[in-house]
């Protein structure tokens, strides 16, 4: 074909170069202008149409190739149909699926934008589109192109079920499962890649059910999707999950482990178990899994953090300083979040210096996180006697935030460390007044009693303490207590 078109283009040279020769202009030649210019048009027109051609079975071939899972030769063809004909719309969008196919999300925006431009109320580009967007994390963009399509047809499922998700990244998990309930209600499982994608709809129903709290109705959920997918971990982690956020830790614990024993190397419910050990205060058996999450993961920053903050719960301060260090050295130097964590560890080591000095760090890497490193800025500082200074930290913290009861805790402690009983006590009120079950303001305040005298004051504060936490600070909470029993006798 390539050597027909090189002919038909010698003869329309010939024809031009006869137009264009001294002898067309003699009157006694015979030669037609009229019928070299008929000539040239029906030539021209020959080529297109064995150019049209040629791209149509470039296209074809690429077809062949998508769909024998060849994405990368399927490219070659649609590139060439392109080069041939950089109109043919139907080589965009297929070579738009190519690139999905290879991830390459960014070229397959470009090709569905092309697509569009031609074709704005395509609603299959706009449904690929949407889906590269989304890959890109892109999440509101995606939602508006799955609009769109359901604006030019109302029963796209694919188009309910990817807004759906892209929905849910963004927090709006009532739409999401609105969409999700829609998908339900199509039941429409005939659209190409339909069964991978709506394979857990049940699934993701439940997950939505779970974020807007109903936890007895997503794990409903997660029964019905385990009814058709009695082996998919995921559905375990997801029932799990709901079961940690209910506070059945027990029972998440079982699904969490069914999920590894479905799938070894599923990361998330080794940390979820570890979790929820955490919160049972089984350190031992929540230090093990987040042993398993390391192995699973090593560059998993999550892992070293949640088995240091576990050794710092049982007072392993070294093992959980050289976790902090891991991250903050090798894997996220500048995590704001971890700089305030081994602060705490370094004040209950005593390094209060450096305790500061990660303080500050926090307070130059996020604004989120500047109230609470300003108030343990303040503690650290108070521990230094540098009490001028700690308040002005902690008074610094109650601008941003002062609901922080944590704060006014803390500044009951750097009044009474001065011997200003009174405002002392007053913050100490007041923290109870914003969290009631906050453990330490009853401590500090039993302890204020003490020195006082006022021993039967301080034997209620023990004993509140005890109720909201019995292994706080116990051997000294059960001296103290003892001391004020005595004292009481005493009296």
């Amino acid at each position: 074909m390539q050597s027909s078109i090189i002919q038909i283009k010698g003869i329309i040279k010939s024809i031009i170069f006869v137009s264009c020769s001294p002898l067309t202009r003699n009157k006694e030649n015979k030669i037609s202008m009229k019928s070299i210019y008929i000539n040239i048009f029906f030539s021209l027109l020959f080529i297109s149409s064995l150019t049209a051609q040629s791209a149509q079975d470039l296209y074809k071939e690429g077809n062949e190739l998508l769909k024998n899972k060849q994405p990368e030769q399927a490219l070659t063809k649609y590139n060439k149909a392109l080069e041939t004909d950089s109109n043919f719309t139907f080589a965009y969008m297929n070579r738009a699926k190519a690139f999905m196919e290879l991830k390459k999300w960014e070229s397959g925006v470009k090709d569905f934008n092309k697509v569009l431009e031609k074709d704005s109320k395509n609603a299959d580009a706009l449904i690929g589109r949407g889906r590269c967007k989304y890959e890109l994390t892109y999440f509101e963009g995606a939602v508006l192109d799955y609009t769109y399509a359901l604006e030019l047809n109302e029963k796209l499922t694919a188009a309910y079920y990817h807004r759906g998700l892209s929905l849910y990244q963004v927090s709006r998990y009532k739409e999401s499962l609105n969409d999700f309930e829609k998908v339900q209600e199509l039941q429409d499982l005939s659209l190409e890649g339909s069964s991978d994608q709506f394979l857990d709809i049940w699934m993701h129903l439940g997950n939505c059910q779970r974020m807007l709290q109903n936890y007895e109705i997503a794990m409903t959920c997660f029964e019905k999707a385990l009814e058709k997918t009695p082996n998919n971990a995921d559905v375990y982690f997801s029932r799990g999950s709901a079961k940690y956020s209910s506070k059945r830790w027990e029972d998440a614990i079982l699904d969490y482990s069914k999920a590894l024993q479905l799938n070894p190397k599923h990361v998330s419910s080794a940390y979820f178990r570890g979790m929820s050990h955490r919160e049972m205060k089984k350190y031992k058996e929540a230090l093990l899994d987040f042993d398993l999450v390391i192995k699973l993961d090593p560059k998993l920053p999550l892992g070293y953090v949640t088995r240091a903050f576990t050794f710092a719960d049982i007072q392993k301060y070294k093992e959980a300083l050289k976790d902090y260090d891991k991250v903050l050295n090798e894997l996220t130097p500048d995590d704001a979040a971890t700089y305030i964590r081994r602060g705490y560890v370094l004040v209950e080591m005593g390094q209060f210096e450096k305790a500061v000095a990660d303080f500050s760090k926090t307070i130059l890497l996020s604004e989120l996180y500047k109230p609470y490193a300003l108030n343990n800025r303040a503690d650290a500082k108070r521990l230094l006697k540098k009490y001028d200074e700690a308040l002005s930290d902690v008074s610094e913290s109650l601008k941003l935030d002062s609901l922080n009861s944590w704060a006014f805790m803390n500044r009951g402690l750097i009044y009474a460390d001065q011997s200003q009983f009174d405002k002392a006590f007053i913050d100490f009120n007041r923290a109870m007044e914003l969290n009631s079950q906050l453990p330490n303001p009853y401590f500090h305040r039993g302890n204020l009693y003490l020195k006082r005298k006022q021993y039967e004051k301080a034997i209620n504060d023990y004993n509140k303490l005890q109720e909201l936490d019995a292994n706080f600070k116990s051997k000294e909470v059960e001296k103290n207590k003892k001391a004020a029993k005595k004292g009481f006798l005493a009296g």
